[in-house]
This record gives structure tokens, sequence and C-alpha cells, in this order.
């Protein structure tokens, strides 16, 4: 009889340490498993919080930024035009639209070429200085375009588009 309940107790021990070993494998899985979410969850809320700081000095920059065409001077093959910066921010125009107000003049100025219906120019040819065209906060800053093939003609309204770096616009118009 004694060799029956000896082989019952060392059944009962086996059982025990099995049981604790299925434990100790469960939680381990369960802790690799917790960690690697909480891992992935963690990097994803960082490239969201990444992102959202970036959109938002994007609109701090958006707002702070302001630029006005001070005047232009028209003649009949060039354009001068003084901008100054209101604004409290280092800024640049990136490009600059031009139209007349029967549209038969469409110009695009901008860092590259001069765009003129289908031909395209070089731009240094025709900028001076080239775009983009640096602004400091509170000082005038001016640049010339010369147009490629067309003049500006006496009595038309001449509409000019500035694109800052942050993308605000200004447009300014005058009577040759």
């Amino acid at each position: 009889m004694m060799r029956v309940n000896s082989k019952r107790r060392a059944d009962s021990k086996k059982r025990g340490i099995t049981q604790v070993i299925g434990t100790i494998i469960l939680l381990s899985i369960t802790l690799v498993v917790g960690f690697g979410l909480f891992g992935y969850v963690n990097s994803a809320v960082a490239n969201a919080e990444r992102s959202y700081a970036i959109i938002t000095d994007q609109n701090i920059k958006e707002l702070q930024e302001s630029f006005v065409i001070v005047t232009a001077n028209f003649s009949s093959s060039s354009l001068s035009l003084w901008f100054y910066n209101s604004g409290n921010l280092s800024t640049s125009i990136q490009s600059l639209v031009i139209w007349n107000d029967t549209s038969s003049l469409f110009l695009v100025y901008n860092s590259t070429k001069v765009i003129q219906g289908a031909s395209s120019y070089d731009a240094s040819i025709y900028e001076n200085p080239i775009l983009p065209l640096s602004l400091s906060p509170g000082v005038v800053t001016s640049i010339t375009l010369t147009l490629p093939s067309d003049t500006f003609n006496t009595g038309r309204v001449y509409y000019v588009r500035a694109l800052g770096t942050y993308g605000n616009t200004y447009t300014y118009f005058q009577v040759r």
C-alpha cells in the first residue's frame, strides 16, 4: 500500500509543477503581447502628436505671415514691384501671377521659369532678383519683372497676385 500512496504523491507533484509551468508560460505570453501592444500604441500616439505639432506650427506661421505690395511701376515691357513685410516673421514670395482685365495677358513667374500661355522661359532672364524673393519684417524689398513677349498697354487694369511661403496671397491691381 505504501507504494501506491507514494506513486499518487509523485503524480500529484508532477501535476502541480505542470500547472505552475503552464501558468508561467501563460503569464509570459500575456506580458510579451501586452508590452508589444503598449509599444505599438505609444509610437502611434507619438506620431500623431508630431503631426499635430507640425500642422499647428504651419498654421501659426501662416497667421504671422503678412505682406503687401506697396506700389508698382509699369513700363511698356517691365514691371517693378515693392513689397513690405508687415508681419513679424521672415518670409518670401514664391511666385507671382500677372494678368490684365481682358485676360489677354496671363503670366506666371516662379523660381525656375516664366510661363506665358503654352510657352515657358528661363526665369533668370526675366526676374531681377530671381524668386523666391526674401522679405524681412519691416523692410521694403523690390523685384523687377520683364515681359517675355508682350507689352503693358496703357488704359488697362493689371493684376498681380503674390504667393508667400506659408500659403498667403496678396492681390494688387493698378491701371497703367
